[in-house]
């Protein structure tokens, strides 16, 4: 099942020239790939993971949103950011490179 998530996303398994970095490109795919199915528990791809409790998901907007809009102006303005620009595309994918991020 995880050679054909990597395979479906383009990811060598084989690390045939460098063996140490093949691994971990294998693990920052699962990474993402985690994050991509942590967030769609809810049904909704959208940079929010199922939580439990009402108060939660108020409070991980609350963070979330404020955070993925400074990150949006600070790469229109040109500004260095922790994450990369792909985590600027939309909230989930926000999410998603904040996890690898988080893994690697």
């Amino acid at each position: 099942m995880l050679k054909r998530l990597l395979k479906a996303n383009n990811v060598s398994t084989s690390g045939e020239t460098e063996p140490y970095l093949g691994n971990l490109k294998i693990w920052r795919h699962i990474s993402i790939i985690f994050a991509h199915i942590l967030d769609m528990f809810d049904g909704r791809e959208d940079g929010t993971p199922l939580l439990n409790y009402r108060e939660q998901y108020r409070a991980w907007a609350e963070v979330c949103t404020r955070v993925f809009y400074d990150l949006r102006q600070k790469m229109e303005k040109g500004r260095k950011t922790f994450l990369n620009a792909y985590a600027a595309t939309n909230e989930a994918e926000s999410f998603a490179v904040a996890t690898e991020y988080f893994f690697d």
